[in-house]
């Protein structure tokens, strides 16, 4: 049984990291299911992307590219409609990521008219052998109201926090990490930086992009190892997240909190989900966070990971893929 995982996509994003790591665990399950068949897990990422119409084309096309050689397909948003043909037409079993769906992004209107057409036609055709797979459980509840509920599953991020134990440290800096530089950053991140700085704290953006500038809006950001970016992490009193959409989660908010770095942010989307099991502070803006910094302060170096946030470890995979994989096999094996 072939399983294949389309993306596209430049850099290591926490986007790619979990649905490569959903494909593997739907192939480590295919492999306990059907012992003694030639398996394959072939995963295939288009380095760049661009919003224009031949690029777009192309990428509605890959799937049909792996079609015959392919029983499940675990395939990206952008690629919704072949999702939908492929279920449908060609009977494969597809798993659709679905990271976030929010009006106030940057997607172009044809990108939310693409969208919007496929929940409809969706919801007429109802395929059973396609599921439709959410971080959290904020993305959980929204989907099942526009798909039907049993076609709507969870996988979370899943982290070993026993790989962070070294980057803990109770010697904290006076920094804050702002989180990742992006698009999706609310612009009350540099109000905020700016008062934090009058006050003498540093502030600075880690980045993984090595395009993105040294400096942005006279903050510095910080381009380096994931080590040395986990150990500048740990060093700092909080790490911020300001975004300006309802998040799919946040990956760079999760590994603070298992580097025991608190996060203040917005409760937005699956980031409020984050926030809420990893004991961190919602705010309802920055004029909050500024006018009760102090006493945040004083909850800098005692933090304590929750038990809730250390169980998303990829040793409870399975308990995820199960009911989504039983959900596109309809429970029968060899369907």
């Amino acid at each position: 049984m072939k399983v294949t995982y389309l993306s596209y996509g430049k850099y290591v994003t926490g986007g790619f990291l979990h649905e490569k790591n959903l494909a593997e665990s739907l192939f480590l399950w295919i492999e306990k299911q059907f012992p003694g068949q030639p398996n394959r897990l072939n995963i295939k990422r288009i380095p760049r992307f661009f919003e224009t119409p031949l690029a777009w084309l192309k990428l509605q096309w890959l799937p049909f590219q792996s079609n015959s050689q392919t029983d499940l397909f675990v395939l990206v948003s952008r690629m919704a409609f072949p999702a939908l043909i492929l279920a449908v037409v060609f009977r494969k079993k597809v798993v659709l990521v679905w990271h976030y769906h929010d009006e106030q992004d940057n997607s172009g209107r044809w990108l939310k008219y693409y969208f919007n057409k496929f929940f409809l036609w969706n919801s007429w055709i109802r395929p059973d052998n396609l599921a439709l797979v959410v971080v959290s459980p904020f993305w959980l509840g929204y989907f099942s109201k526009v798909l039907k509920q049993e076609q709507v599953h969870v996988f979370p991020n899943l982290i070993n926090p026993y790989e962070y134990l070294s980057y803990q440290t109770t010697q904290k800096k006076k920094q804050i990490h702002l989180g990742q530089l992006s698009w999706k950053n609310d612009t009350s991140i540099f109000k905020l930086a700016s008062q934090l700085m009058e006050w003498g704290y540093a502030c600075y953006f880690s980045s993984t992009n090595p395009e993105d500038p040294n400096e942005f809006k006279g903050i510095p950001v910080v381009k380096e190892s994931h080590t040395d970016y986990l150990k500048r992490m740990g060093e700092s009193l909080f790490t911020l997240a300001f975004p300006k959409m309802n998040e799919g989660w946040n990956r760079i908010a999760h590994e603070s909190f298992l580097v025991k770095t608190k996060v203040i942010g917005l409760d937005r989307g699956g980031l409020g989900d984050l926030l809420r099991l990893g004991n961190g502070v919602i705010v309802t803006d920055y004029k909050e966070l500024l006018e009760n910094f102090q006493s945040f302060i004083n909850l800098a170096s005692d933090y304590e990971i929750p038990k809730g946030l250390l169980e998303l470890n990829p040793d409870r995979a399975l308990d995820f893929i199960e009911p989504l994989a039983n959900s596109i096999w309809r429970g029968k094996k060899g369907n």
